[in-house]
């Protein structure tokens, strides 16, 4: 134990630990393979980037493919992402005052005289 006092709990037939010391001793096993395979996400360029990661990571985190300390890391770096990338190169539609406000200032433009 941390403290230097020994535990009393009875050792398991053949071993020399109780049942909470055996395991505790044991190396954890990190899951490998197909489930772990790490994920392919885009550049954060632009709002649907992060949207599409967004959605990456919350499917593999659905499936189990990949932990929540993972998934943790990769949606704190999708807030930061999300904070520096600059709204004026967002791939996202304007929205309807921002198109009339547009299409008005054409329709204000002088057109040239041939």
């Amino acid at each position: 134990m941390p403290t230097g006092a020994k535990c009393h709990a009875v050792a398991l037939r053949g071993k020399a630990y109780c049942y909470f010391h055996m395991r505790q001793r044991q190396p954890r096993r990190v899951p490998r393979g197909p489930e772990m395979k790490p994920l392919k996400l885009p550049v954060l360029r632009d709002r649907a980037a992060i949207r599409t990661t967004l959605t990456q990571v919350f499917d593999a985190l659905d499936a189990h493919r990949i932990d929540s300390e993972r998934a943790d890391l990769r949606l704190w770096a999708l807030q930061i992402a999300s904070q520096n990338v600059d709204p004026a190169k967002s791939n996202s539609p304007k929205s309807p005052k921002a198109r009339m406000k547009s299409m008005e200032a054409k329709r204000q433009e002088p057109t040239p005289d041939p």
